[in-house]
């Protein structure tokens, strides 16, 4: 059996663990729905395995901006990673609102860079997750002629655009586009 084959039967195994556990889980709090398990396509080692869950009770399991969501997914991650004896990478997502918000992460990062370059002036964009801000970094690290920097603490931590030349950021307008355009409501 080849290495890639290994990685291919070890994935399927995680998956197929990291779908029992979040089975289990939905069974206990009474949440009837289907699971859907979506593969990392091979491209990049650090993709997760999907467990998207999709039914009628499903989307309470979002809660108040996606805080359910991301308890869940921290529990079941947790379960299978120590269950398996090491980390697992998984996204657990309801009916691809995760995905759709991603998406959305990356238009506004994408527009921002517009306006950055167009204007010649940095932009801070609004507090993010810790997630949210590793997308707008990743999806602008080819735009050689910016810069992402994230600064704060906490929930308020903010991810600023500025051109890769331009020492100075006192200059810095607050970008209006609010990432709280598809809100997770319970």
């Amino acid at each position: 059996m080849s290495s890639n084959e290994n990685d291919i039967d070890k994935l399927t195994d995680w998956a197929n663990q990291a779908e029992e556990i979040l089975s289990q889980i939905l069974e206990f709090m009474d949440v009837e729905a289907n699971i859907e398990v979506i593969m990392p396509d091979g491209n990049d080692d650090g993709d997760p395995i999907i467990l998207n869950i999709e039914g009628e009770d499903a989307g309470l399991l979002i809660g108040r901006r996606g805080s359910t969501l991301r308890d869940l997914q921290s529990i079941v991650t947790t379960v299978v990673s120590r269950t398996l004896g090491e980390f697992v990478a998984l996204r657990v997502d309801v009916e691809n609102s995760q995905q759709r918000k991603l998406d959305q992460i990356r238009e506004v990062a994408e527009r921002a860079a517009n306006h950055v370059m167009d204007r010649r002036r940095p932009i801070t964009l609004e507090p993010m997750t810790p997630t949210e801000r590793r997308i707008v970094h990743t999806t602008l690290q080819d735009y050689t002629e910016l810069v992402t920097e994230s600064f704060g603490r906490g929930p308020g931590r903010r991810v600023t655009i500025s051109l890769a030349n331009d020492a100075s950021i006192s200059d810095e307008e607050e970008y209006d586009e609010t990432l709280d355009d598809y809100e997770y409501d319970d």
